[in-house]
């Protein structure tokens, strides 16, 4: 998400939308991270903030169109924070389990003008994220040898306490 943030266009001019689709590490589920700037959206309560949760809905919606072996889309909408000093955010969790042809024609319908996935812009990205760097030992940690006191404080030597590989 910080990847699509960064990616958001600085030559907005009038209204703007940035749809990410990320999948998810379960292959049934996937989450659409979408960014809006509409600089005249009206008010922002009454007007603004429902017509991004329907715009969220419906990209949510073209998302499992996109994957039909989505079960569940988990979507996201901000304000894009390159131009907003505050923001706030929208959550949806669609449950597409029983998806059904009715569900499919009304995303469909819903999706022709808006044409979430749909546009010539659309590029696709393939990243491999790892939340946690891989651990390296370096040369100033002290190795534990087997037979000294595991450092957990049990009292223990290392090798019958956290040095046990079936532990």
């Amino acid at each position: 998400m910080a990847s699509a943030i960064k990616n958001f266009p600085d030559n907005a001019r009038s209204g703007m939308r940035y749809l990410s689709y990320l999948p998810s590490f379960f292959p049934d589920r996937a989450y659409v991270f979408l960014q809006l700037y509409f600089p005249d959206g009206g008010d922002y309560e009454t007007e603004y903030r429902p017509a991004r949760r329907t715009m969220l809905e419906f990209s949510c919606g073209a998302a499992k169109l996109k994957s039909p072996h989505l079960k569940k889309v988990i979507g996201i909408a901000i304000d894009a924070p390159k131009y907003s000093r505050m923001n706030s955010e929208d959550f949806i969790l669609m449950d597409c389990e029983n998806w059904t042809q009715q569900d499919q024609d009304y995303y469909e319908e819903a999706n022709r003008e808006l044409r979430f996935f749909q546009t010539s812009t659309m590029t696709e990205r393939r990243m491999h994220v790892s939340e946690f760097p891989l651990a390296r030992r370096g040369s100033n940690i002290p190795k534990i040898g087997r037979n000294q006191l595991c450092p957990c404080g049990s009292g223990k030597k290392y090798k019958r306490c956290h040095g046990d590989a079936a532990n």
